[in-house]
């Protein structure tokens, strides 16, 4: 008699379900490239996407977990469109073949000018970093292979891809233990590559395997293209719209610095070192070089500023800060700086520039118009990079020798800066676009920080790349 009676129950339960009940649910998510493997269960809720069935009146819309249910559409196979305002439509097959409970499908949608790296896509604030091989002494050589390093690990009952934790075990910040899988990124085996990260969930980093040593990334100002200096004297440009496809790369004399867009947005700024010195720049409407300024000395940084170009070289007895007119290349000013001068930013609006002197372990503020020294804020030892606040209000210096990041007040020239403590070796440095945060390429320990862009306190820590450091980081735009 039970039995009797449960059967009747599901067949009731059915035909109720197939009169008014849903059919088919699914979800739509953000953030998965759509056809990469496994995409159930990837990606980030999206919500407030219309959903049609095409050819039939039937619709719904995404609640705020993504999902969307149809109630009695009949079986068969139809095809979803999915739309919503700043992403393309998507459109995807479905089966519906009720038997009790509802056909379920997932939906990938990426906006309009999503980056995609591997198999993922990556949105506006979302940053890229430069990580190239780790050596284990500092002139560039491998103690032991990593085979070797492999073999022992597995001799020894340890997996070889958290020996990182017993080289450093001590990194702050990183996330551990349950509840925090959403803040633990990625990592790759891979020497030579680009991470993309999203500080708003960690665990979607993927990567895109280059075939030189990565120093140095920026975007262009829509962020279609990513232009990549490598050691060895080489900028790759790449389509950073489609998996970071390579589309050509421009050779020059030798080793190139730190890249940086002009305000316009109109060039990146190249400068290299080595017998023929100076500073390329290169035309980002056609992704080529539009004209090279020659530099008495080898520029250690340079910054494209309206109609100037400012550049910085040097060495342990001391530096320079010149400014040269970008569309003649004849040198207009220039001013001393303290020893060792090793970066060069400015403030948002042109006004002042400001450089970062590693023999001296001082910034100084220079006026822009004149070239004529204003003040300077002392450092902890050997800065190496500056990150001005999109606000112009605050710089955050990363130095090296100390591991630690110098917090200056830049209303307040003079004044002792705050330091604070970071991973070893720090070099670049970003804030993000709302200056909310700032991001610390931390190269000895393999992993790129998160401060908070105000006082500096540590929100997250990547876990360490096992044979690759980071040096440059870019903020998709």
């Amino acid at each position: 008699m039970k039995r009797w009676l449960c059967a009747l129950l599901l067949l009731f339960v059915s035909v109720w379900c197939r009169a008014g009940g849903i059919t088919l649910n699914g979800v739509v998510v953000t953030g998965v490239v759509a056809g990469a493997s496994n995409p159930v269960g990837l990606g980030e809720p999206l919500a407030g996407v219309d959903v049609a069935v095409e050819g039939t009146p039937f619709t719904a819309r995404t609640d705020v977990n993504g999902y969307f249910a149809i109630s009695d559409l009949p079986d068969g196979i139809y095809t979803l469109v999915c739309r919503k305002s700043g992403f393309p439509d998507r459109r995807q097959s479905v089966q519906v073949a009720f038997a009790g409970f509802a056909s379920r499908c997932q939906v990938s949608m990426n906006a309009d000018r999503a980056c995609v790296v591997g198999n993922h896509a990556f949105g506006s604030g979302d940053l890229v970093a430069a990580y190239s091989k780790r050596y284990r002494t500092e002139n560039k050589t491998d103690e032991h292979s990593w085979e070797l390093i492999a073999q022992k690990a597995i001799y020894v009952g340890v997996r070889p891809e958290t020996l990182w934790m017993r080289e450093r075990p001590d990194i702050p910040g990183l996330p551990r233990g349950l509840g925090t899988e959403g803040m633990m990124n990625a990592v790759s085996g891979l020497e030579n590559c680009l991470m993309a990260f999203s500080p708003r969930r960690a665990s979607r980093s993927d990567f895109a395997e280059v075939s030189g040593a990565p120093r140095w990334v920026c975007f262009d100002r829509s962020g279609d293209t990513l232009y990549v200096a490598l050691e060895g004297g080489r900028v790759e440009v790449r389509n950073a719209r489609d998996g970071l496809e390579l589309l050509r790369t421009l050779p020059f004399g030798g080793a190139v610095g730190q890249l940086s867009l002009d305000a316009s947005g109109r060039y990146v700024v190249v400068p290299h070192i080595g017998k023929a010195a100076g500073v390329t720049l290169i035309e980002t409407s056609r992704r080529l070089p539009a004209g090279e300024i020659a530099t008495a000395n080898s520029p250690q940084a340079a910054r494209l500023v309206g109609p100037r170009l400012f550049v910085v070289s040097g060495n342990a007895q001391g530096g320079a800060v010149s400014a040269y007119d970008a569309a003649s290349g004849r040198l207009l000013l220039s001013s001393p700086t303290d020893a060792q001068p090793t970066a060069l930013e400015s403030s948002p609006d042109g006004s002042r520039l400001f450089v970062a002197c590693s023999g001296a372990a001082r910034v100084l503020e220079f006026d822009a118009l004149e070239l004529k020294r204003r003040g300077s804020w002392n450092t902890a030892i050997q800065p190496q990079q500056l990150a001005v606040s999109p606000d112009g209000t605050r710089c955050f210096v990363a130095c090296k020798q100390s591991d630690q990041v110098s917090l200056l007040d830049l209303s307040r020239p003079g004044a002792v800066g705050r330091n604070v403590k970071v991973g070893r070796e720090p070099v670049g440095i970003l804030f993000s676009r709302d200056g909310r945060r700032c991001f610390v390429a931390c190269q000895a320990d393999g992993c790129v920080m998160t401060l908070d862009g105000a006082d500096g306190s540590l929100l997250h820590t990547t876990i360490p790349m096992p044979r690759a450091v980071p040096t440059g980081l870019a903020i998709l735009p």
